[in-house]
């Protein structure tokens, strides 16, 4: 199950994080999609679970949107 801002959506057909959000609507910076600039930087609970490595600069309760599954069991706040 994922969250977006409190709000349970749908994740299937989406491969990220970052193509959900983009599906519904919800507006977040992204540049590259490959996990490098660290443009969609989002605050994150949960354990998100990788899809590509990230290089993009992130901290402790944050994760690159466009680097992780979409079925990750997690709530992300833009």
């Amino acid at each position: 199950m994922m969250k977006i801002n409190g709000v349970e959506v749908d994740t299937r057909g989406c491969q990220t994080a970052l193509d959900v959000i983009i599906k519904h609507g919800f507006d977040v910076a992204y540049e590259c999609k490959d996990g490098v600039c660290g443009a969609c930087r989002c605050k994150v609970k949960g354990k998100p679970r990788n899809v590509k490595e990230m290089i993009g600069f992130y901290t402790a309760g944050e994760t690159l949107v466009c680097s992780v599954s979409a079925l990750s069991d997690i709530d992300i706040y833009i």
